[in-house]
């Protein structure tokens, strides 16, 4: 049934807190530690990390990783979190649907490399990716927002000169693509 209101405040507040957390940790891992890493090995680590939400929600994961190494130089912590953020928002998008799945795919290409996640929710409703990153923007009935995680993601592939999109998928769900350059990466 409908929740009550300081349900409701309580909710807010978790969240509030959580956010201020991951405020924290951003500003807190410097934007200076850059390491080559392989693409691959930071979402199989944000999905050990996710491992209990997904048993949570039922969910199948498939991480189709590819069979040569897709090195990066980048914060390694920052990015984990963009991919943690990104499956988490997955995670919560199936959370009612029959099929609960998820596919994670990535590559690269002349330049730079990329990384997908495509579930099998309630799509993005009609809204764009600047309409997701409201602070308190929600596709979801329960009223938890997903925005500030999406602005936070969205800030850290910024920072790293890279682009985030998302698009409807015609078989229903969402997809979202992170790009991110292998060359000239200007983080201050």
């Amino acid at each position: 049934g409908p929740s009550t209101l300081s349900e409701k405040m309580q909710g807010l507040v978790e969240r509030m807190e959580s956010i201020t957390r991951q405020l924290k940790f951003f500003s807190r891992k410097g934007r200076d530690s850059l390491e080559q890493f392989d693409l691959a090995d930071a979402m199989r680590d944000a999905l050990e990390l996710l491992e209990p939400s997904i048993a949570d929600r039922k969910a199948t994961v498939h991480f189709q990783a590819p069979d040569t190494a897709i090195m990066l130089k980048a914060n390694r912590l920052r990015i984990e979190q963009v991919m943690t953020n990104i499956v988490r928002n997955a995670l919560d998008a199936i959370e009612a649907s029959v099929l609960r799945h998820i596919d994670i795919k990535m590559g690269q290409a002349e330049g730079h490399v990329w990384f997908t996640v495509a579930d099998t929710g309630h799509g993005l409703q009609g809204k764009s990716l600047a309409d997701l990153q409201e602070p308190f923007a929600t596709t979801r009935e329960s009223g938890d927002g997903m925005g500030l995680g999406l602005t936070i993601t969205a800030g850290v592939v910024t920072d790293h000169g890279g682009t985030i999109e998302a698009h409807e998928r015609p078989q229903g769900g969402a997809e979202f693509q992170v790009t991110l350059p292998v060359m000239d990466q200007n983080v201050d």
